[in-house]
């Protein structure tokens, strides 16, 4: 376990071993549907703030968020907003053996705040469970006292994550992944940096299928150690293939097998959605 004190916070991480069948099994039934073949028992994240409150990470919750029971009970309407609250869904995908993507009807991105809201997400939920394993988890949220979540146009501060406010510790952690059946890769990780005044975090989850799509879904987690808030910043992106091969991106073995597949991809995605609040307590 990694633990580091900043300022007011507590942060701790765990690397946990790959969990037993047996065990794969027991949760896959009782969450009801299909889970990644690798999850990691015992890993998390864990940050503490004095007063009480607490952000964690948490392989069993991510894994919630890929049914599609957990969906409808998140999606934000414009409505009190919960602290896992989603404003889109990515839509379904076949593999690259299949004539069309499944659903056609139905958008890549379906955002919730128009009419056609009921009508659209029926259509998603009605297919059934996301083999894609693309997880929308933002994190887990506890407090003390009550704290509160609100929408915000509020920006993270980038200049304060650059080389003059240097990285005084680091950690990163895989919570689960899968080949998706040889057909691509699925991957959901947790990495967070501590500055002098601030902490960075990022929780990702990366999905290629192959010659189909390459996806990714981020929230950004940003803490001033002078405030008693959070700003998060939910973020989706997505580009097929034949997007990808246009803009002159390497789709080549190497750049498949890299470890940092994600960050050379990331900047050549296609952004369809950010949702950006506020978590404020005592």
């Amino acid at each position: 376990m990694d633990y580091y004190r900043a300022r007011p916070w507590e942060i701790s991480t765990a690397q946990g071993h790959m969990m037993a069948s047996e065990a794969m099994d027991k949760l896959g039934s009782s969450l009801g549907f299909k889970i990644p073949a690798l999850v990691y028992n015992n890993t998390f994240a864990r940050l503490k703030h004095d007063s009480g409150f607490t952000y964690e990470i948490l392989a069993d919750r991510a894994l919630e968020s890929i049914g599609t029971e957990y969906r409808k009970t998140v999606l934000y309407d414009g409505g009190e907003i919960r602290p896992e609250s989603i404003t889109v869904v990515p839509g379904e995908v076949k593999v690259s053996s299949a004539a069309h993507w499944e659903g056609r009807t139905v958008p890549k991105t379906s955002t919730f705040s128009e009419d056609s809201r009921e009508q659209v997400a029926a259509q998603i939920f009605d297919s059934g469970n996301d083999w894609t394993f693309t997880s929308l988890y933002k994190g887990s949220l506890n407090g003390a006292r009550p704290f509160r979540i609100e929408q915000t146009t509020e920006e993270i501060p980038v200049h304060r994550l650059g080389m003059d406010n240097p990285i005084l510790w680091a950690s990163e952690i895989v919570l689960f992944e899968d080949e998706l059946d040889d057909n691509g890769h699925c991957k959901l990780s947790f990495r967070i940096r501590s500055m002098q005044d601030c902490i960075f975090a990022l929780i990702r989850l990366y999905l290629r299928v192959d010659h189909v799509l390459i996806r990714i879904c981020d929230t950004r987690i940003f803490i001033d150690l002078s405030q008693n808030s959070v700003l998060r910043e939910f973020q989706y992106k997505e580009s097929t293939y034949e997007d990808l091969k246009k803009s002159g991106f390497d789709l080549s073995p190497q750049q498949v097998i890299h470890p940092r597949q994600s960050d050379l991809v990331y900047p050549n995605l296609q952004p369809l959605h950010m949702f950006k609040d506020k978590v404020l307590f005592e």
